[in-house]
């Protein structure tokens, strides 16, 4: 639901940066501020999703590496890494999920 004039908003934007070894960057107000260095093993982002309160992020090292997927808990900003059998490791361009 959009915000409009005289509502507190509470939306919150993440992007992911290839500063230095890479990034998770949040906006506060005009600015963007560093929340977290992305594991090395996924510097090269391909998909990021908020997910039950977590960040994913599906990635590589380097080009032409198995992806790997990580999740970042959004109330401490921790990583934890997420087992993907290697015949689920290919290039990710979209991702969904249904819940019942």
């Amino acid at each position: 639901m959009p915000c409009v004039q005289g509502q507190v908003c509470a939306v919150v934007i993440h992007i992911c940066t290839r500063v230095g070894e890479g990034n998770v960057m949040t906006r506060v107000g005009t600015s963007w501020q560093v929340l977290v260095g992305l594991p090395v093993e996924v510097s090269n982002v391909t998909y990021m999703t908020a997910w039950r309160g977590k960040l994913l992020v599906f990635g590589s090292s380097k080009f032409g590496e198995f992806h790997k997927v990580y999740a970042m808990d959004l109330k401490n900003n921790t990583w934890a890494k997420l087992d993907v059998p290697e015949e689920y490791s290919s290039h990710v361009q979209l991702g969904c999920c249904l819940e019942i």
